[in-house]
């Protein structure tokens, strides 16, 4: 609804107003199941489809060793199953383009681009999009008003508006606010650079 509501003055207050409703819930079965490196390595040799469609989205989400987890996708973006294929192309292109070593980003989207299932090939052009986003894109797309995402040394930024004020923020905090979206592009910085002196070094996130 594009509002801010405040609920607490601060997060202790929080904590204090959080109560369980009266409820009981019955959570048998509803395990979620968190995949290891192991696990799909193990999918990979037994040709378990299904476990590999469910493992490849969960570690591309979490803390994984990207080098190991990139390689190990290179080779499954030939497997012989098309969903597994798709499966990877879409996580790549939704979780892992900001993530990713850029060598084997590109073999990735190769892959994807010859694939001849057409929905894999969608996934290499999203992906190309996000590589090569590019800081006068960044300005057209905050003057419609338009959340964006990027990723800088390993820190996800979102550029928005709220309160009468534009916020170059992170997942906790507002960093730096600013007046007007003029003010936020010409006067935020990285490592005492602005933002556009950085944006080499920048990649889009979603």
């Amino acid at each position: 609804m594009e509002q801010i509501i405040q609920i607490a003055n601060s997060f202790e207050e929080f904590l204090k107003n959080l109560y369980l409703e009266n409820e009981e819930f019955d959570f048998e079965g509803m395990e979620v199941k968190v995949y290891s490196k192991q696990d799909l390595e193990k999918f990979i040799q037994e040709d378990n489809v299904d476990e590999l469609i469910r493992a490849i989205p969960d570690l591309a989400q979490g803390d994984v060793d990207l080098k190991w987890f990139g390689n190990l996708l290179l080779t499954l973006s030939n497997y012989h199953d098309r969903y597994v294929r798709c499966c990877v192309a879409n996580s790549v292109s939704n979780s892992l383009t900001y993530r990713l070593d850029d060598e084997i980003l590109h073999s990735l989207i190769e892959n994807f681009k010859n694939d001849i299932d057409s929905e894999v090939r969608i996934h290499a052009e999203l992906a190309l999009e996000q590589m090569n986003y590019s800081y006068q894109q960044l300005k057209e797309d905050v003057y419609k008003r338009e959340r964006v995402g990027f990723a800088f040394q390993d820190i996800i930024y979102h550029v928005n508006e709220h309160s009468n004020q534009w916020h170059l923020s992170d997942y906790q905090s507002d960093l730096q606010s600013f007046d007007s979206i003029e003010e936020l592009l010409e006067q935020s910085r990285f490592d005492g650079k602005s933002l556009q002196e950085v944006w080499s070094h920048i990649k889009k996130v979603y």
